[in-house]
């Protein structure tokens, strides 16, 4: 059987094999498999085999390594983290709690922290998790219904009451 595959670099200096298409000589003739020809008679057909990905855990896996866990938006498993400043004050946690509701029932996958640790430290874990946006609040967004966005991309959207 001769092959062709593809050996992509992973992270650091690995090759991995993902994707392979192979032409296959003997299972034709073990199933004695044969087609016409225009000139008449018989020809022996050739199998090609092909995995575009290999094995598909093995190319999740590459990718995994590759972006460091930096999913894009669409694949990541923590798009946004809500994190409301005070967890004691009920007004702050429901907004945190509307906003996450209003996101979920758009089709985002939210997430809202409401440990009794203090903000910076939520919002570091939220960093760390690789949330894509982590959205900060408190009184004053509530009083001014606009809140700051934070991008894991280390830039911060500016709050605008354009949304």
């Amino acid at each position: 059987m001769e092959s062709c595959a593809s050996h992509p670099a992973s992270s650091g200096t690995k090759h991995q094999q993902l994707g392979t298409i192979q032409l296959d000589f003997q299972l034709p003739k073990k199933f004695d498999l044969s087609y016409e020809i225009e000139e008449g008679g018989k020809a022996e057909p050739v199998m090609i085999h092909r995995a575009i990905l290999g094995s598909f855990e093995r190319a999740i896996a590459m990718i995994a390594e590759r972006s460091q866990g930096n999913w894009r938006y669409w694949l990541s498993p923590r798009q946004v983290a809500i994190v409301p400043t005070s967890t004691e004050r009920k007004d702050v946690l429901a907004a945190a709690m509307n906003i996450a509701q209003e996101l979920e029932d758009a089709g985002v996958n939210v997430q809202v922290d409401s440990r009794t640790m203090g903000v910076g430290t939520r919002v570091q874990y939220a960093s760390k998790m690789r949330a894509n946006f982590i959205i900060v609040v408190g009184p004053r967004d509530i009083t001014s219904g606009v809140a700051a966005i934070r991008c894991r991309t280390r830039f911060d959207l500016p709050a605008t009451g354009d949304t």
